[in-house]
């Protein structure tokens, strides 16, 4: 049985395929629209969006217009969440009602990058401490575990002067 969302959609946003398939086909629409949203309504009524966002984060947009009980909405947004898989994983962001537009539940994710536990922070490595995070940037250290590191390694490096003057 599909939802009356799913059959009144144009035929090119209804997704009929294995969920398993989904995110390759939209995150790929997604980079086409260069910055748009894009969309597939699944057959059970759910609406899947994707826009690539600033710093070519994957933003992802889980709507259902026809209400349903918020622990069977929870069931589905995560059984979508779990076929999208990123690197980093996915943090769940606020929605306001403005954001709501018709939908009776809306869900929103932003693709967090391999060394973050948040949106632009991540852990250092060694003491734990909360730190801003940076791409491709692994492992993330703050400045003092950072500073320790590089001095830890010193003794192993070459001392060029000793070298010289043969003393090595």
């Amino acid at each position: 049985m599909s939802y009356p969302t799913y059959e009144q959609a144009n035929p090119t946003r209804r997704w009929d395929g294995p969920i398993s398939d989904l995110w390759p086909a939209l995150r790929s629409k997604a980079y086409h629209a260069q910055g748009d949203w894009w969309w597939y309504i699944l057959p059970n009524g759910l609406l899947v969006a994707c826009k690539i966002g600033a710093g070519w984060r994957k933003i992802v947009r889980i709507a259902r217009l026809d209400p349903v009980d918020e622990d069977a909405w929870k069931a589905e947004v995560q059984d979508v969440i779990a076929h999208l898989t990123v690197p980093g994983g996915w943090y769940e962001l606020p929605v306001d009602d403005e954001d709501r537009g018709e939908a009776a539940h809306v869900a929103v994710f932003l693709e967090l990058r391999s060394n973050e536990h948040a949106p632009g922070l991540s852990r250092c490595e060694d003491c734990g401490t909360e730190i801003p995070s940076e791409p491709i940037v692994r492992p993330m250290r703050c400045e003092t575990c950072l500073l320790r590191h590089r001095l830890a390694a010193l003794p192993d490096l070459p001392d060029r002067h000793a070298a010289i003057i043969g003393e090595r």
